[in-house]
């Protein structure tokens, strides 16, 4: 396994633990991201749609005092 598995996160292994002793917490958190996301909050809406789609690749090249950053796909390779 990877170490940026799941299973080998600290954080995610609490969040796991923390959800199975006590499910309603964690939907609390999603209803509050969901409902932030609704109302225009940007960094929420980010969020959301990273988990969905996987973080945006980008390849940034530097050209004089101009840096161009370049989406070319997105990493859906999230557990």
């Amino acid at each position: 396994m990877s170490n940026n598995s799941r299973t080998n996160r600290a954080f995610a292994k609490r969040i796991v633990m923390e959800d199975k002793q006590n499910p309603e917490k964690l939907k609390k958190i999603v209803a509050k991201l969901y409902e932030d996301a609704l109302n225009g909050d940007k960094k929420a809406i980010d969020i959301i749609a990273e988990r969905m789609d996987g973080k945006p690749v980008a390849e940034v090249h530097q050209e004089g005092e101009s840096t161009i950053r370049v989406i070319t796909g997105i990493d859906s390779e999230q557990e």
